[in-house]
């Protein structure tokens, strides 16, 4: 037979299981406990750990590619290289995760609150040695403004009579000059002309 099929793990206790250097690609770990798993170096792209207790496991280092970390609890886990692009991470408890050292959070769609909590940790730092991006900066990629991040980006309305639009204020900007970092892949210039 031929198609795609899907490991399902829904529900299951897994706690302190080895799954390291696996393809666990697509598998749901939908409500299980993992609680201080290992999944140092696996790939587990398209991975669903929905409402999963995730405490004390580790994801060093890990492909975490649109994984589903939806309503689940990461207290203690490490994601020290690992690249969590795309993921979805509404309702996700980061509350006290462990080392996010290194780890690539592009097109991660992080509340405000999340980020803020992100942003302010001592191992938000370094550089992802898979894709070479920024931790920061990927923190960042969804919004221009992270409050414990070195870049302060204000919108400022220009002055009355110089037409309509926003002007930069940023020490890397400049004021006045004319675009607006949106995030940390794009900029937009300020015209109205389309309002």
């Amino acid at each position: 037979s031929s198609g795609a099929y899907k490991v399902i793990t829904r529900g299951v206790v897994l706690d302190r299981s080895d799954l390291s250097k696996k393809s666990l690609k697509g598998v749901s770990f939908q409500q299980s406990l993992c609680r201080q798993c290992n999944f140092a170096g696996s790939n587990l792209r398209g991975a669903t750990f929905f409402d999963s207790s995730l405490d004390g496991s580790d994801f060093t280092g890990a492909v975490l590619t649109q994984a589903n970390f939806e309503q689940a609890q990461l207290k203690g886990a490490t994601l020290k290289d690992a690249v969590v692009d795309q993921a979805y991470v509404m309702g996700t408890l980061f509350d006290e995760v462990g080392s996010i050292e290194n780890t690539d959070w592009t097109d991660t769609d992080l509340r405000k609150d999340q980020r803020k909590y992100l942003c302010g940790l001592e191992s938000a730092k370094g550089t992802n040695p898979k894709t070479g991006v920024d931790t920061r900066e990927s923190l960042m990629a969804r919004e221009a403004l992270c409050e414990a991040s070195a870049w302060r980006g204000i919108l400022a309305p220009l002055p009355v009579g110089a037409g309509r639009g926003c002007r930069a204020v940023s020490p890397h900007l400049g004021a006045g000059s004319g675009v607006v970092q949106a995030s940390a892949h794009a900029v937009f210039p300020t015209s109205c002309a389309s309002r």
